[in-house]
């Protein structure tokens, strides 16, 4: 015997939607962080009424999150295929750019900002394709409309497209950050150190922002900026490339025992580049320390066997030690003739 109160209920509400409750729970599940449970229920929503494009986005969702971007695109393909939606083609065309398919990728942005043109991040991540494909050219063209986008909607109080919604320790920044690189890429050394100007407003303690202007202001020969730069981002992060930019810019700056104690760091992070060797032997050349130069100078061409530059320098310190020692021979029996 049905129970009065079920009853009643479909006699006001008519038949419950079980499809829209499993979505619900798929919802809820997803929220909560438990994946597994989300998609049983989303399968569930699915088996009821297979024409619910949520449970099929979710679902994409999820992949996406899970890292398995093939079946996240054939999801959102199939929510697709339900509901033209701007934000199904910006999700598959995140997860196709995660699998390096960016002419793919690109197109689904395109779909997503005919849809929604209003929308900041389709811009940012078609841009960063196109960075990827080193269209910079193209990528500074969608960074712009999409900072010009960002500066309205902050304007007019619009918080519902902002870039934090994909990240979570960063926002507009991001959009500065990666203009700047696309100028940096274009020889526009000025202009990128403009943008890295405003990413670093936005967040001051961007190792990135500051390890990449600090390569603009090497670039412009800007050694004293690009060495209070460098030094900022390496108290943040003490990367690799970090000491070997700043042991490039103390070259610059003449302070070659100081540049030597940056490659020491560099090459115990990473042992295995040809270059670090010799520049940290051509300080040692510089230092008049031309035994340690010569063993730098052989690692580098033992990593590098065709690495002419390093192979100069060797017989340049191997001359010098000749030059030492027959000064030597010749003193000494100048000593000996007396």
């Amino acid at each position: 015997m049905r129970d009065l109160a079920e009853e009643l209920s479909q006699e006001i509400w008519g038949e419950p939607d079980y499809s829209k409750v499993f979505n619900d729970i798929a919802e809820s599940k997803y929220n909560s962080g438990n994946y597994e449970h989300a998609i049983i229920a989303c399968q569930q929503s699915l088996n009821i009424n297979p024409n619910r494009y949520y449970p099929l986005y979710l679902q994409g969702l999820i992949y996406s999150f899970k890292e398995d971007y093939p079946l996240s695109i054939f999801y959102f393909s199939k929510a697709l295929k339900v509901k033209k939606n701007f934000y199904l083609f910006l999700q598959r065309g995140i997860s196709k750019s995660k699998l390096k398919n960016y002419e793919d990728a690109i197109n689904d942005f395109k779909e997503a900002i005919s849809l929604n043109p209003e929308y900041t991040p389709s811009y940012y991540f078609m841009a960063d394709c196109k960075y990827e494909l080193e269209n910079y050219s193209g990528a500074v063209l969608d960074l712009n409309c999409a900072i010009g986008l960002s500066e309205k909607h902050k304007e007019m109080g619009y918080f519902y497209n902002r870039m934090d919604e994909f990240f979570a320790n960063s926002g507009d920044d991001l959009l500065y950050e990666l203009r700047a690189l696309c100028k940096y890429e274009m020889d526009y050394f000025k202009d990128a150190i403009e943008d890295f100007n405003e990413a670093i407003e936005i967040k001051p303690a961007d190792d990135l922002c500051l390890y990449h202007r600090a390569k603009c202001k090497f670039e412009l020969e800007d050694n004293k900026g690009a060495l209070d730069d460098v030094n900022k981002s390496l108290k943040l992060d003490p990367s690799y490339y970090g000491f070997c930019l700043r042991g490039d810019v103390k070259i610059k700056l003449k302070d070659h025992e100081g540049a030597i104690k940056d490659f020491n760091k560099a090459i115990a992070i990473n042992p295995n580049f040809y270059l670090d060797y010799q520049s940290r032997g051509e300080c040692k050349l510089n230092l008049k320390q031309y035994k340690g130069a010569i063993e730098d100078f052989n690692k580098a061409i033992e990593i590098n066997p065709e690495n002419e530059e390093s192979i100069k320098l060797r017989k340049q310190c191997m001359q010098k030690l000749d030059d030492i020692s027959d000064a030597f021979i010749n003193s000494l029996l100048l000593k000996l003739s007396v």
